[in-house]
């Protein structure tokens, strides 16, 4: 990598969001993306335990295999990394109104690799990757109406009886890479 690219701040999937003091990852070059990649190409081109904070908004539902996603962020994070990852919730008009999104997510998705979950049939059990994962489902008006507390409050509830009626946005996981 470049000296330019010494820069331990990753903003994955960057499209046209370029941020300062990240180094911009996109599969299409434009201005202002600084490494051009496929992100369902691996290993990434950075190494292990090199990355402080990565931002990854509007990417993991265009992924072939999120799973391999999440693991390679784990790879790429040095202990603590703080990782910002947003998709369209399943009950959002926009989770299927883009033809190449595979796949939308629920609240739940990031409880396998979360270190509170007490479930020992998830992948925790199985695998060294592992995070401190703080899930939030965003809305838009409904979130003005109070729904947004709610839904964040009881998220099975809210996801098994309300999300159809009351339509979510987005799911965003705020993540803490887990290494020892």
């Amino acid at each position: 990598m470049s000296k330019k690219h010494n820069i331990k701040r990753l903003n994955l999937g960057c499209g046209t969001d370029i941020k300062k003091g990240y180094i911009n990852v996109d599969f299409i070059e434009n201005r202002g993306v600084d490494v051009v990649y496929d992100l369902n190409k691996y290993p990434y081109p950075f190494k292990d335990n090199s990355v402080e904070e990565i931002y990854a908004r509007d990417i993991m539902e265009h992924l072939d295999n999120p799973n391999k996603f999440i693991k390679e962020l784990w790879r790429i994070g040095e202990p603590n990394c703080k990782i910002c990852i947003r998709v369209p919730h399943f009950s959002s008009l926009y989770a299927w109104a883009d033809l190449t999104h595979h796949r939308p997510f629920s609240y739940f998705v990031m409880n396998h690799y979360d270190i509170n979950n007490k479930d020992t049939d998830s992948l925790l059990s199985k695998t060294d990757v592992r995070f401190k994962v703080n899930s939030h489902i965003n809305f838009g008006i409904y979130g003005k109406l109070g729904l947004g507390w709610l839904a964040n409050k009881f998220p099975f509830i809210y996801e098994r009886y309300l999300a159809y009626s009351f339509p979510a946005g987005d799911v965003q996981f705020n993540i803490e890479v887990i290494k020892t």
